[in-house]
This record gives C-alpha cells, structure tokens and sequence, in this order.
C-alpha cells in the first residue's frame, strides 16, 4: 500500500479522474448532463420572495452590481442551478487565491449556461463565521526594494474566539494605507485605489463588510452573488441540517471516520480529523464560537481555544434554543459546504487543492443529511510574471517552470555557470577527472598487491575527490559574491514567485500586489487570460497586459 503524504497526492488523483475515487466523489468535473439531471432530482430549499429581499438588500448595501441583483431573483425561480465558491474573509480581499476562485466561479457558470441552455447563478459563500483570526489578519506583498512586505491587523477591540464579522474596523487599519503608500512605486493607479480603500476602511463596520466590498469591487462586473451565513434567511434555512444533527448525534462524525479509514486503506491521508462524540456545528455562546459535543447525553459547549466546558444542556434544550434562536447555531468544516447545497440548487463548487481532500470523506454526509452533493470542481491555478520578474528570468536564461523546480541555491548554481556556458565548472570537473586518472595509472603501473600501498592510493583518490569538491564549491561560493546582480535577479524572481516559500497566489495580496501597478484591467485581462482548465498551473505574463494578447503558458 503506498502512503501518499499529503493532499496533493489526492489532488493529482482526483485531477487524473482516479477510478479508485469514484466512490467518494460521485460525479467528476465533466460530467455536467449527469450532475444536472441529478441536480433536478434532489431540490434545494424554494425561495420565498422576503428571503430573496433580504439577499438583494444586503448585497446591495454591500455595492453588488445590477446584474447580481437579478441573479438573485433567478435563485427564486425553478430550474436554476448555482456554481458556488466560498473562503474566509480575508482582509483586503484576502490573497490572490480568493480572486481565482471568484473568477473560476463565473467562468464556469457561463460555461454551463452557454453549452447547456441553463441558468446558472454563480454565488460566493463568505465564511465569515470562522474564527481563526490568524488566518484573515495578514497582508502581504512586494514592496520597492524587491523584499516581501506584510502588514498584520491587531485590533484593540478584539476577542479570540469571536467570529470574523465580530471583528471590528478600526482606525489602526490604516497605517495598512500608510504603509501601502510609503513602501510602493507611485503609479498612475495608486492614488485612486488608496482613495478606494480609505473609503472602503471608513464605509465598513467589520471585516466581513470590509472584505465583501473590496471583492465586489473586483468582481461585481460579473454578477457574483455575495452570501453571508449570518442573514436571516441563511439562518433559517441551515435550521433543518442543524436538527438532523442534533437529533441524532455522532452519526455524521461515524460516517466520516469510516470514510476515512477507507480512504487510508486505498493509500491516503486524511486531513479532516473528527471525534466520535463530535457534533458537526458550533453554538455561540457570549458571541464565542464553542466547539460542541455529545458527551453523557448531554450536548457541552467547550471553550474555541481552552476546550473548557462552557455550557452544559439537553438535547431537548439544543433543540428548542435552534428553533428559537438559529443565530447561535454555525457550521463547521462538515457541515458549512452542506448547509449552501441544502439551500442552494448547487451543481458544481469551485474548491482549492486542500479542501478538495475533505469532500471524499463527507459524501456519506450528504447522503445523511439528504442532500445533494455537486461536483467539486478545481480552482484555477495561476502564477503571475510582472515584466521586472520576467526581465530577472531572462537575464538568468530560464523558464518560470525551471525556477519554480528547484532550490535556490541550485539556481545560483546554474546561472553562474551559465554566464560563462558552464565553461569553469565543466574545466574544474575535467581536472579531477584527469587527477582521477593519473591516480590510477600510477596504481596499475606499479601493480602492487600490499594492502599498505592499496589504501594510500584509496585515500589519495578520496582526497582527490574531496579536494576538488572543496574547490568548486568556494569557487561558486566566492563567484556569488562577486556577481550581486545575478543574487539581485535570483531574489526577486524567489521572492515574486514563491514567497516564502508558498505558491504566489496563496500569499500575494491583488489590490497592493497587482492592481496598483495595472488597475482594474488586472481582472479582465486575467478572465480573457485564463482558459477553463484546472489540471494545469496557467503562467501569465504581465507584459502583455496593455496589448491584451493573454500571453500564457501552462504546465
């Protein structure tokens, strides 16, 4: 049995439609005649029309587009299908990934509307309610001088535990700004997008709003539907999945360790980790989000970070508290993606490679729970060369996959050897070759058998080898020295492209990173850019921008 050692292994799998994970998944990314007709088959909750004015209201307050408010009146009607995606809110849109996944969103519910005679409404979940404020409270992106910037919000008025739309906006947000300004390039795009988040920062109350109006502001054009799971409507609606799991505690958490032993048992590891006596939701408690379990017939609200028992309370009690007050009750990992398909006409939800690896072991949970569960359909994945990473690649005379498969000190390695055409390294290595050979010659020419004589030889060679080892080590090692522009294109390619050392799009942030040096064209050049095809890593090439070519190469 192989062990795979991450979710990558089951990523690749999935992206190579594994036959071995049909059973876990269902439906793969393809096969949209089936999932439709499956979609039709199992009915999300109807819509009443008060609900959808709440949805419509809200993301109007939050600036959505025209185009999405009607989106929102054709989740009233029947026969219309959702392609949903969802992250947390991340503090000034979050990283570049946020982005990919939106657009991923909308690309793929046009694709659907247009090949299969549909409607299809691409809405995005803000999983706002997650507390994990480590996650959410970081910016980053390159600064002037080439270096990896990151600005970290620490409110004065913040509670660990509480939700991320209980996190205030605070004026201490701006020296975010006063950073931004002081540590880029001037452009003609800087002033107005520091004009757009000041604005942005006064207009918003939390982070939650503060994140929806900075996405919208990116993505409105394109009719994404904005849903936050604190409405009323939401709560309402997710009330029906929160009694079935309070009616009959454990057997969702049972469901998903069988599922992952099986998985472990075909060779991979699992990342979603439950309890026996796991109940799949949170209950609020003093606005604290409290992990909750089934413990002695009776549901315990623990502590988010203690695990301290903090409420105590009967299953009749849970239930009355759901039917009464259905604000207190939140989903989790298990059950957040349930609830939006319970609600949603979900066909297909646009995740990336991480949470794909939790849906193989929740697809009994959908059966549980009665719902349908959509295809889960790859993100796009995209690495992005401005035209001053693209200049340092050139100059080092390699390709952005090239220098994204080795280390850098490899790299150092190659490109100083190919300034001089590897000319040095190939005449130090042909020295010790010919030492190597004059060793043995002088070895054969003497033919002597005493074993004295047969080690010093073994150990001139070893010193040989050794010897010239050492040398074109430090010779490398002082020709770096030396060359501080060829360091200078090494770094800021490494920094541009694998920050420290993560993907580009899972740290760099789009407005500081990207749309104050090419302005809201960014986004509409990267929808023309990228193509529908989430088994590859799309390179594009910022040069291009102004001429709209698309310039794109993948892997």
């Amino acid at each position: 049995m192989t062990q795979f050692s991450s979710h990558r292994d089951l990523f690749e799998s999935y992206l190579k439609r594994d036959s071995k994970l049909v059973d876990f998944f269902g439906l793969f990314p393809g096969e949209w005649d089936a999932a439709l007709e499956q979609r039709s088959l199992h009915p999300a909750a109807s819509w009443a029309p008060e609900e959808l004015a709440e949805l419509r209201q809200w993301n109007e307050s939050m600036g959505n587009s025209a185009a999405a408010l009607e989106s929102i009146g054709r989740l009233g009607h029947p026969g219309t299908y959702v392609v949903a995606t969802g992250q947390q809110a991340g503090l000034l849109a979050g990283p570049l990934y946020t982005l990919y996944k939106s657009l991923t969103a909308v690309k793929l519910a046009r694709e659907l509307a247009s090949s299969r005679g549909v409607t299809v409404v691409p809405i995005f979940w803000v999983a706002s309610e997650d507390h994990d404020f480590d996650e959410v409270r970081t910016v980053s992106w390159i600064g002037r001088d080439g270096e990896l910037a990151s600005f970290r919000y620490e409110p004065e008025n913040y509670q660990p535990g509480v939700s991320v739309f209980d996190i205030p906006v605070e004026p201490s947000l701006k020296q975010l700004l006063h950073r931004f300004e002081a540590e880029t390039f001037p452009t003609e795009f800087k002033d107005n997008l520091l004009g757009t988040l000041h604005r942005t920062i006064e207009k918003s109350a939390n982070l939650e709003e503060l994140f929806c109006r900075l996405l919208l502001c990116l993505m409105k054009q394109y009719g994404l539907v904005l849903v936050s799971p604190r409405l009323r409507c939401v709560r309402e609606k997710s009330k029906p999945v929160f009694e079935r799991e309070l009616q009959t505690p454990g057997e969702s958490s049972a469901r998903i360790l069988q599922a992952s032993q099986a998985m472990q048992q075909l060779g991979y590891h699992t990342t979603l980790h439950r309890e026996p006596d796991d109940l799949n939701c949170f209950i609020y408690r003093d606005r604290l989000r409290c992990k909750v379990k089934w413990k002695h017939d009776a549901v315990l609200l623990l502590h988010p970070f203690t695990g301290e028992e903090m409420e105590r309370m009967t299953q009749e009690q849970a239930l009355e508290l759901l039917a009464s007050s259905p604000w207190r009750f939140s989903t989790n990992v298990v059950t957040r993606s349930i609830v939006q398909d319970a609600i949603f006409p979900t066909v297909a939800y646009v995740a990336g490679p991480g949470e794909i690896a939790y849906f193989p072991l929740l697809r009994e949970c959908y059966g549980f729970f009665h719902v349908f569960m959509p295809v889960i359909y790859p993100r796009l994945r995209v690495t992005l060369i401005e035209p001053r990473v693209q200049h340092a690649l050139e100059k080092l005379g390699i390709s952005v996959q090239e220098f994204l498969s080795v280390s850098t000190d490899k790299l150092y390695r190659q490109a100083l050897a190919s300034q001089n055409g590897g000319r040095h390294e190939r005449l130090l290595q042909k020295a010790q070759q010919d030492m190597l050979g004059l060793v043995s010659e002088l070895r054969r020419q003497l033919a002597s058998d005493d074993p004295a004589v047969l080690n010093s030889f073994e150990k001139m060679e070893q010193n040989v080898r050794t010897s010239f080892d050492k040398l074109i080590e430090r010779y490398f090692d002082a020709l770096k020295k030396r060359d501080r522009t060829l360091r200078a294109h090494v770094t800021k390619a490494d920094h541009a492209l694998r920050p420290t050392g993560k993907e580009q799009e899972r740290v760099l942030n789009p407005y500081i990173s990207f749309l104050q040096n090419y302005g809201l064209q960014f986004i509409q050049w990267l929808d023309d850019s990228l193509t529908l095809n989430p088994s590859v890593v799309q390179y594009l090439f910022l040069s291009t921008l102004h001429g709209r070519s698309g310039g794109k190469s993948s892997m």
